[in-house]
């Protein structure tokens, strides 16, 4: 899914590991959200966020922060995709394919796709570009039904 989430935010966290905790410095940011027009914007707003997340948590009201917790956990297919979003000034990972553990697995006789050299993602400036019409690299994992 196309979550346009760095490893370290909670909704991977909810997702892998089954909850967040009150603490988690999501919660924080959340708090930072607000529309915006322009992709320059958008990626200034996102290091804005990031530093909100450092600032305590004594003013937020009880019910903006909660412990949340999911079932089933999923897992992450593609772990080791370096970059699924790039621009000339960032390459980060944020898209990512979960599935249910219990019922599916990688296919290990594929081998990892995508797998394209940062050179070429940034190219053109980063994404999207003459080769990659996508603001986001596509993600594709084979899962076979154990």
């Amino acid at each position: 899914g196309d979550f346009n989430s760095l490893p370290e935010e909670g909704v991977r966290e909810l997702l892998e590991k089954g909850s967040i905790g009150h603490d988690h410095s999501d919660w924080r940011r959340g708090t930072r959200f607000a529309p915006i027009d322009s992709r320059k914007d958008r990626e200034k707003a996102w290091f804005t966020t990031l530093e909100a997340a450092s600032e305590s948590f004594e003013d937020l009201p009880a019910e903006v922060c909660a412990d949340l917790s999911v079932r089933p956990m999923l897992v992450q297919a593609c772990r080791d995709t370096p970059t699924t979003y790039c621009t000339d000034t960032t390459q980060q990972v944020v898209d990512y394919i979960y599935f249910s553990g219990g019922t599916l697995k990688e296919d290990e006789d594929v081998g990892r796709f995508p797998d394209y050299p940062l050179s070429a993602l940034t190219a053109d400036g980063g994404l999207p570009s003459r080769c990659f019409p996508s603001d986001h690299v596509v993600l594709v994992q084979d899962l076979v039904w154990l």
